[in-house]
């Protein structure tokens, strides 16, 4: 398969805003809302300018398809969100998720918080060796692995 990470740059604020305001992708985040211009231009200049974030675009066979984003919490710990967008084939989420863990510290924990009605994104990340945590936010499923 020939999936690859490409760091998010400045020039690719277009098509990320494309996809987040997709009705297939904004019903599974935990807004579940489209977001104006203005909104993810401030949210997207934080997420890119940061230093300890991570902000991926996923290609596959060369063609940007998805994201892929670590927001760093705290130690070692990060909360990841990944979505493809454009072409979907078996494997490019399992695929991309793999490579991601190369850029995260040694020994990293990473949380996946999934809306509880997102059945194929609890099932992607069990089939990611994630184990559902313990938690008192009964709006979100939180699941850890550690690398």
């Amino acid at each position: 398969m020939s999936v690859k990470l490409r760091k998010a740059l400045p020039l690719d604020e277009d098509l990320i805003f494309h996809w987040r305001n997709l009705p297939q992708i904004y019903n599974l985040g935990k807004e579940k809302r489209p977001v104006g211009k203005d909104e993810h231009h401030k949210w997207y200049q934080k997420v890119i300018e940061s230093n300890h974030d991570l902000f991926f675009i996923i290609t596959f066979s060369d063609i940007d398809c998805g994201v892929i984003r670590y927001n760093y919490l705290s130690g070692k710990t990060w909360e990841v969100s990944i979505y493809i967008a454009e072409k979907h084939s078996s494997g490019i989420g399992t695929e991309a998720l793999n490579i991601s863990f190369l850029f995260l510290p040694k020994d990293s924990e990473i949380i996946a918080c999934i809306l509880p009605e997102n059945s194929r994104g609890v099932a992607f990340f069990n089939r990611n060796k994630f184990e559902k945590m313990q938690s008192q936010d009964f709006t979100l499923i939180k699941m850890l692995r550690k690398i």
